[in-house]
């Protein structure tokens, strides 16, 4: 159980930029910081420089990641699902143009690419398959269904029993 009581009450009023300042300097900054990273990134690339001096002028260090896949995460940049896709289409040791990210650009080199496992493939399709197949029947019914009752004015009494 939880007991609040109000402290104090203090009316609302329209703030100094003094006293707003720092926070709109900040959220400035936010807004303004991924257009930035992306002029920066483009700029960067169009050089056509070494991946490891690109780093070095914009003065960060370069990171790696394991094996990922379009459903993968990717640790301080965010879901890897167009980051795969953009890396997809260049050749190993090639340098992929600037991608966007949750809340930066990257600039990635493919270091190494594993296709599909065929005999695992082999063996998991029809299970895949099948249950695909099940999920899509199954929208497909619940879309039938639910079109079926929003037709047949369906009105529920039992709420009133209870």
């Amino acid at each position: 159980i939880y007991l609040i009581q109000l402290k104090e009450k203090k009316p609302s009023y329209i703030p100094e930029f003094e006293e707003t300042k720092e926070s709109v300097i900040e959220s400035y900054t936010k807004i303004n910081s991924i257009s930035l990273a992306k002029e920066k990134a483009e700029e960067i690339y169009s050089k056509g420089l070494p991946f490891e001096e690109m780093a070095t002028e914009l003065g960060i260090e370069t990171k790696q990641t394991e094996l990922i896949t379009q459903d993968s995460y990717i640790p301080t940049l965010g879901p890897g699902k167009e980051f795969v896709k953009t890396c997809s289409l260049i050749e190993e040791t090639e340098i992929a143009p600037p991608v966007q990210m949750q809340e930066s650009w990257v600039i990635a080199r493919l270091d190494s690419h594993e296709d599909i496992d065929e005999a695992k493939f082999t063996e998991e399709k029809e299970t895949f398959k099948a249950g695909l197949l099940t999920r899509k029947r199954q929208s497909y019914f619940d879309s039938w269904f639910e079109a079926f009752r929003k037709e047949a004015n369906f009105v529920s009494y039992t709420a009133e029993l209870e």
